[in-house]
C-alpha cells in the first residue's frame, strides 16, 4: 500500500469515527483552514499534535516513527489535560499533507501545522496631534483606576519590570521561549502589561506576563504555536480569568481546540483583530468563536485605518496615538493589540463570576454601556461599538 493510499485510508477511519463517537464529537474542531504560504510558518518540515492522555501520547509517537516521523518535543498541558508532540515531517512531505496523515493514525488528536503570529502594534514615529490622554477619556475610565477580582494574563512579549509605572503591581513572569531562539524587545509587552496594571488602571490584581514572541533575522516579532499553548495552559493553571492575546495569524486547529477548553473552564480571551487592512481575511486568535475580537479607533472615534474588518469584531477602543510610559519614557504606540488590553481591561473591571458567566453573558455585561460607532446596531468595522465604564467601577 503505497503512502498516498494509506493517507486516505486512514482519514476515513477519522472521519467514521467522528461521526459514531458523540461524547467527543466536537474534537477535533471543523478545520477552517487555508494552506499556509511560506511566511506564515515557523517550520515547513514541522507539525504540532494534541491528545488528551499520556498513553494516547505514547501510542501516537509509536505510529508516527513507523511512518517516518520523528518527535522533536513532547510535552504536558496539565493546565489543560492535553499533551503536546511536536514532530519533524519524512523528507518531501508537506506539512500540511503531513498533519492530516498523523490524525489519520488515531482517533481525537488534533494536528496541525507550525503557524506564525506576530505582534500587531505600529511604533508611532510622526508628530502625534492626538489628546495625550485621550483614551481613558473616551472610555470612562477613573482616573484613579478600578478594582477587579480577577487574575489577568497576557500572551506577549516579555514586560518590563523595573519600568516606573508598573513597580506598585504584582506581576508574575515567565518565558516560553527556546534557548535557541532570540527573544523579542520588552517594548510591546510592557506596553501592554501599563494599560493593565499600570498607574491608574487595574487594582488589586495579579498580572500573568508570558512572553512568546521571538525576533526573527528579518527583525519581525512573531511566536510559533508552540509556546502559544504552552503559555495558556500555564495560565489556566495559575487562575487566570482575562486573557490577553495581542498577537495575530492564521487558522489554527490546535489552538482553536485549546482556546475551546480554556472557553470551557471560565476564562475570557481577548484578542486583537489584527493589522493587516479592511480587506484582508480574518486573523486568528480574534476570528475563533470563544475569543472577544477587539478592533483599534483614534481619538475622533474613526476605526484605525490598518484595523481588519469582519462580523467576528465584537468591540472597539482606543488604539491609535495612545500614549504609554511616564513623562520621560513615554511614547505613542497605534495598533489593534493596544486596543485589546483596554477592552480586557473593562471586562475584567466588571468583576463577573467566570464560573457561572458564559462568553455570551460577559458581552451582554459590557454591552450595556458601549456607545455605537458606524452603522446603526453591530457592524463589521466596529462590532457593537465602543467600550464605556461609565465611572462605575468603585
Amino acid at each position: 500500500m503505497n503512502r498516498l493510499h494509506k493517507l486516505s485510508c486512514a482519514v476515513g477511519l477519522s472521519l467514521t469515527c467522528l461521526v459514531g463517537c458523540t461524547s467527543v464529537s466536537n474534537e477535533p474542531p471543523i478545520t477552517r483552514a487555508k494552506f499556509a504560504v511560506d511566511d506564515e510558518l515557523v517550520n515547513r518540515t514541522e507539525v504540532v499534535a494534541i491528545v488528551t492522555s499520556a498513553d494516547a501520547a505514547i501510542n501516537l509517537e509509536r505510529k508516527a516513527a513507523r511512518w517516518g516521523y520523528g518527535l522533536k518535543k513532547k510535552e504536558s498541558l496539565s493546565g489543560l489535560n492535553y499533551h503536546m508532540l511536536t514532530f519533524d515531517c519524512p523528507p518531501g512531505i508537506d506539512p500540511h499533507v503531513a498533519s492530516r496523515e498523523i490524525e489519520g493514525m488515531q482517533d481525537f488528536v488534533t494536528v496541525e501545522v507550525n503557524h506564525k503570529y506576530t505582534l500587531q502594534e505600529v511604533r508611532i514615529t510622526d508628530a502625534v496631534h492626538a489628546p495625550k490622554y485621550y483614551a481613558d477619556d473616551v472610555i470612562e475610565w477613573p482616573s484613579d483606576g478600578c478594582e477587579t477580582n480577577a487574575a489577568v494574563g497576557i500572551i506577549d512579549s516579555g514586560v518590563d519590570l523595573t519600568h516606573p509605572n508598573l513597580r506598585h503591581a504584582e506581576i508574575i513572569s515567565r518565558s516560553f521561549i527556546s534557548a535557541r531562539d532570540k527573544p523579542s524587545n520588552t517594548k510591546h509587552g510592557t506596553a501592554i502589561a501599563e494599560i493593565l496594571v499600570g498607574k491608574g488602571r487595574l487594582k488589586k490584581t495579579r498580572l500573568y506576563s508570558a512572553a512568546v514572541v521571538s525576533t526573527d533575522k528579518d527583525g519581525i516579532s512573531y511566536s510559533g504555536i508552540g509556546p502559544i499553548l504552552k503559555a495558556i495552559d500555564w495560565q489556566v493553571s495559575q487562575g487566570v480569568k482575562v486573557v490577553n492575546i495581542s498577537l495575530a495569524g492564521p487558522y489554527n486547529k490546535t489552538l482553536e481546540r485549546v482556546i475551546n477548553r480554556m472557553s470551557e473552564r471560565g476564562v475570557i480571551i481577548v484578542a486583537a483583530v489584527g493589522n493587516s487592512g479592511p480587506n484582508s481575511d480574518a486573523r486568528y486568535p480574534a476570528a475563533l468563536d470563544n475569543v472577544i475580537a477587539a478592533t483599534a479607533i483614534d481619538s475622533q472615534l474613526k476605526v484605525y485605518e490598518s484595523a481588519v474588518h469582519g462580523d467576528h469584531v465584537d468591540f472597539a477602543a482606543p488604539g491609535v496615538d495612545v500614549y504609554v510610559g511616564n513623562e520621560n519614557g513615554g511614547r505613542y504606540v497605534t495598533g489593534t493589540s493596544i486596543a485589546s488590553p483596554f477592552i480586557a481591561a473593562r471586562i475584567a473591571a466588571e468583576k463577573l463570576d467566570t464560573k457561572k458567566s458564559s462568553l455570551n453573558d460577559v458581552k451582554k455585561a459590557v454591552g450595556k454601556s458601549v456607545k455605537d460607532l458606524g452603522e446603526k446596531g453591530r457592524d463589521p468595522v466596529y462590532g457593537a461599538g465602543l467600550i464605556t465604564l461609565n465611572k462605575r467601577c468603585h
